[in-house]
């Protein structure tokens, strides 16, 4: 019994990378829209990344990796940041598109901002609490890297995901309209869903819903404008029908889902490409049973969207999130206490 203790002691990463890969596979089986199997899946990753670099032979894995990341960090705030200016030239400005911009100038300052922490903290007279505060922002950081990772990466595997079965609708979710006509990023999900209806079998192809209601600046609903773009697309006008009223995503699933005369219909949703996640989250979140399709979206306006998308989900688990984040101010709260303690 202490032989096989001490073998899985010893191997105790192996073991970590394979419960964790079955517990991503077991979740995923179960239901492909949550958050939880990114995290599965990143930890099964890096504990698989661990056990490889636990022997002298493959060692050099976790120094690569490591170097990688702390290059990453210069690249990816100057990409950041120059994919700022591009939004906010190409955009306008707003909030939303100075994230991006922000976000990069923060990961470019973060290093000389933990180097004035570290220094104040390493002066003879320093208190021990502002010691403390370099390993709390890491600790911050980190966490939020991470799940930031995890989102991202399945983010990637979901967004490939198919379906055999032809669906009974397409619900298109709107984006807001532009002088009452329908942008380019809304007529690629528009186009995602033509396509769609073009691949089914003749016969039964499937109705779509264009979903979306009207902006205190648009001179028409969305889902009116979306509906005359379908049918200058092609698709005849018996299956297209269109929903006026959404002003939300769970309103765009709950209000189209309302328009259907199937009982248990198969359903697809068409947005774009950085939004498909997310969207299935929230088609979860309805209890509809639907895949989700993006759209192809200009490569200049993902890095922000993607940002936004996931600041949005960070907040949609904000209980949890908050929670490890206070966990992890606690700790750094006990450690500073048991110093006092000691010292």
């Amino acid at each position: 019994m202490n032989n096989m203790t001490g073998v899985i002691l010893e191997n105790i990463t192996t073991v970590l990378a394979i419960v964790f890969a079955l517990a991503a596979a077991v979740s995923t089986w179960r239901d492909r829209r949550r958050m939880r199997n990114g995290v599965f899946l990143l930890l099964a990753l890096g504990f698989a990344l661990l056990s490889l670099g636990r022997n002298d032979d493959t060692l050099w894995l976790p120094v690569v990796f490591a170097l990688l990341a702390i290059l990453a960090v210069p690249v990816l705030g100057v990409f950041l940041v120059v994919n700022g200016v591009v939004m906010l030239r190409r955009e306008g400005r707003s909030i939303a598109n100075l994230l991006s911009l922000a976000v990069g100038l923060l990961v470019l300052l973060a290093p000389f901002l933990s180097g004035l922490l570290a220094r104040l903290s390493g002066g003879p007279e320093a208190p021990i609490w502002v010691s403390m505060l370099p390993f709390l922002l890491f600790m911050l950081v980190a966490y939020v890297g991470f799940v930031f990772c995890a989102f991202l990466l399945y983010s990637f595997i979901y967004a490939r995901t198919t379906s055999r079965k032809h669906p009974d609708y397409v619900i298109v979710l709107g984006s807001g309209l532009i002088d009452g006509k329908v942008p380019p990023l809304l007529a690629g999900r528009l186009d995602k869903a033509v396509q769609i209806h073009r691949n089914a079998p003749e016969g039964s192809r499937p109705v779509l819903i264009p979903s979306g209601g009207q902006g205190p600046d648009e001179p028409r609903s969305e889902g009116e404008a979306m509906a005359e773009h379908l049918l200058d697309a092609g698709v005849p006008s018996t299956n297209v029908i269109a929903e006026t009223q959404a002003r939300t995503t769970m309103e765009n699933l709950e209000f189209s889902r309302a328009l259907m005369e199937k009982p248990d219909p198969v359903i697809t949703v068409t947005t774009s490409s950085y939004h498909v996640f997310r969207t299935a989250m929230y088609t979860r979140r309805a209890g509809m049973k639907a895949v989700v399709r993006g759209s192809k979206t200009a490569a200049y306006f993902v890095p922000s969207a993607f940002l936004r998308e996931f600041v949005a989900v960070f907040l949609q688990y904000k209980w949890i999130n908050f929670g490890v984040c206070a966990a992890i101010v606690l700790g750094c709260l006990a450690l500073l206490w048991e110093s006092y303690r000691w010292s």
